[in-house]
């Protein structure tokens, strides 16, 4: 036998037959050997994956706040308060009020109204040209993670045209475009005085009912599948590398986090309880 280059040279005597049971036996071998099953699963891939979708998540919790900026920086309330309007009425009341919030002189309303105008636009931008196709695009990559890598068929079932880790994170998306494109519309006829149709307002709740349900909908999928993943590398210590480690103790970190935090809102709540039970004690 020689070794260059890696390469084991054997030489076989024998029959034709007896080389075939030796030959199978051998690829067979090679096969299991090359692609250790606590590495290279069948139906999970490195978990470089776990690692992105979690950075993905973080991204997207960074971008809800981003997205809300420039309301939140002008004291004015969520803009959700306006999607979910289900009358004209309702409509220009919310818009009234956020005008009211910038000026409390009457010569100065005009201008309030153009300003609100301007952040209530600012807003819809950032959610439409970031916003939207950043989840879009963390969704997607989450659910084609737990239909391809975990074996979750559902997600890989045709209700669609396409896969619904593909359809679902679309629907959504075409949802809230059109849910941004509308109040649009609501923006430009309150400048000119005017209300929206019924039929615009009620367009409007009914997608962002299906947006927002939808959205965290999405949201526990992929959660869902990080500890999915999670605990497929924790079972497998020996062959997950630093990236599982870095995912493995993210999940962990932030179970602990969530868990001290409701465990301390939960204290919170009790001992401020108290504390007007006491006051209004001593009161009395």
């Amino acid at each position: 036998m020689g070794y260059p280059t890696g390469i084991v040279y054997v030489r076989f005597v024998g029959t034709h037959a007896q080389y075939d049971r030796i030959d199978a036996a051998t690829s067979t071998a090679i096969k299991i050997n090359s692609f250790p099953a606590n590495v290279h699963n069948l139906r999970f891939s490195p978990t470089s994956n776990v690692l992105l979708l979690q950075i993905g998540i973080g991204l997207l919790l960074n971008a809800l706040s981003w997205a809300a900026e420039s309301m939140q920086a002008a004291n004015l309330s969520s803009i959700t308060r306006l999607w979910f309007c289900q009358r004209p009425g309702a409509v220009s009341r919310c818009l009234d009020r956020w005008t009211s919030m910038l000026t409390v002189r009457p010569e100065k309303r005009a201008e309030a109204r153009d300003v609100m105008s301007d952040l209530v636009r600012e807003t819809l931008c950032r959610d439409m040209l970031g916003f939207i196709p950043l989840y879009s695009i963390v969704f997607s990559f989450g659910l084609w993670l737990g239909a391809d890598q975990l074996g979750w068929e559902w997600l890989s079932s045709k209700r669609f045209p396409v896969p619904l880790w593909v359809a679902i994170p679309a629907i959504v998306a075409a949802a809230n475009y059109g849910k941004d494109a509308l109040t649009m519309r609501y923006l430009a006829l309150h400048q000119r005085g005017a209300a929206p149709s019924v039929v615009t307002t009620l367009a409007v709740w009914l997608m962002t009912v299906v947006g927002v349900a939808a959205f965290w909908a999405q949201v526990a999928v992929c959660l869902g599948v990080v500890f999915a993943a999670t605990g497929r590398l924790v079972a497998e210590p020996d062959a997950i590398g630093w990236r599982g480690l870095v995912a493995s103790g993210i999940t962990a970190v932030t179970v602990v986090a969530v868990v001290a935090i409701g465990v301390w809102a939960i204290v919170y709540r009790c001992l401020a309880a108290m504390r007007r039970d006491t006051s209004a004690a001593k009161r009395a």
